[in-house]
C-alpha cells in the first residue's frame, strides 16, 4: 500500500486574525495549536474541546475578581475564544493559517 502526495492547489484564510500567537499569552497557555512548525508556523489546529475549558478556566478566573467583572484582557480572550467556537461550526477542529 501506498501513500500518494496531492499539491495543494487553493488555501484561504480570513483577512483579521482571530488571535495572536505571540501576544496572545493566556491564549496560547491555555490551548493547543497542533501541526505549526518549530517557529511557530504553519497550518495548524486547534480542537474545540480545548477551546471549551479554556472558556470554562477563563468563567472561573474572572468570578475570581474582587468585583465579578472581566478585566480588558479577559473580555478580549472571551470574545476570541467565543469566536473560535463560533468558526469551528459543526466542526470539532478549527483550522488556522499561522505566519
Amino acid at each position: 500500500m501506498s501513500v500518494r502526495a496531492y499539491r495543494i492547489t487553493n488555501i484561504e484564510w480570513e483577512d483579521d486574525p482571530t488571535f495572536n500567537l505571540w501576544h496572545d499569552e493566556w491564549i496560547m497557555d491555555n490551548i493547543h495549536i497542533r501541526g505549526l512548525d518549530e517557529d511557530g508556523g504553519g497550518l495548524g489546529t486547534v480542537y474545540l474541546n480545548d477551546v471549551k475549558d479554556a472558556i470554562k478556566k477563563l468563567e472561573e478566573e474572572i468570578a475570581e475578581n474582587e468585583d465579578k467583572q472581566p478585566t480588558e484582557d479577559q473580555t478580549y480572550y472571551m470574545d476570541a475564544l467565543k469566536k473560535m467556537v463560533e468558526q469551528a461550526g459543526d466542526s470539532e477542529e478549527i483550522q488556522y493559517m499561522c505566519y
